[in-house]
Formats: structure tokens, sequence, C-alpha cells
């Protein structure tokens, strides 16, 4: 039975070796065992991405829902809508106050990141999936868009 590679080694140099050699200050150290980095790269898929030629674009969007829809649901909607366009999707704030949203709702804020690997995106191509979020939303989750 074989165990883990030991791939690197780090940490911090002692005291009394930093002092033998007239240093004054700490020193940290990565130590990398070569063999066994290459012996893990052969056996593991590597893939490599080009760096976005385009910048991406940020939407949020803030959402009452019923307590019950999870952020999962969310995310599947999404990429049920939009598959090309979003890249990345992350919920920033959870909001729940009885007071200002009504007894079993919550607000989701959701953060949409937006790119197109061939071109830089307009406002009308990111205004026209958000329209489409939010009807999806609507419908399918019966959410209303908090402003």
């Amino acid at each position: 039975h074989r165990g883990p590679l030991n791939i690197v080694e780090f940490g911090k140099v002692h005291k009394s070796n930093l002092k033998d050699a007239g240093i004054g200050q700490d020193v940290f150290y990565a130590l990398f065992d070569f063999k066994n980095l290459f012996q893990f790269a052969a056996k593991n898929k590597t893939d490599i991405v080009e760096i976005a030629k385009y910048p991406s674009v940020r939407r949020d969007i803030a959402l009452v829902l019923d307590e019950k829809v999870k952020f999962e649901e969310i995310k599947r909607l999404t990429h049920k809508t939009d598959k090309k366009l979003i890249k990345e999707i992350n919920l920033f704030d959870i909001y729940k106050n009885e007071k200002h949203l009504g007894k079993g709702k919550k607000s989701y804020a959701v953060s949409f990141t937006f790119q197109d690997d061939s071109k830089t995106l307009r406002d009308k191509d990111v205004d026209k999936v958000i329209n489409a979020l939010i009807e999806v939303f609507k419908s399918q989750l019966n959410a209303e868009i908090r402003s």
C-alpha cells in the first residue's frame, strides 16, 4: 500500500539556524520533491485555459423568495437559461426581515459574471440575459425583484 505523495514541505527556519547565519528576521522555506511532483503530474490531467481577451461584466439582482427556495435552484435555472455568457453565479447576501419582506420570505442578492470569449459584451447583450433570468425567476420561483 502506497501512501500519498509528499510533493512539498514548507515551514519557518528555526531561529538558531538564522542566528548562526547572522540573519535577524524570520525566514520561510518551501522544499519541493520534483520526482514526486512529476510523478503526480503524469497521473493527473491538467487543463490549460487561455486568459480571457475580453472583459467580464458583473450584474447583481436582489430576489425576494419563499424561504424554502435554495440557492442551488437559482443556479440550476440560471444555467438552464444561459450557458454561453454567464461564467459565474454567486450569492453574496441573504436578508430576512418579516416586517420588510413578509412572512416566510427572504431576499437573496445574487451576482452574475458575464463574459464572451469572442468579443466585448455590450450592455444590450447582458440586459437581454438579465431580463430573461428575471422572467424565469418570477415564473418558476414566484420571485419578486427587490430594488
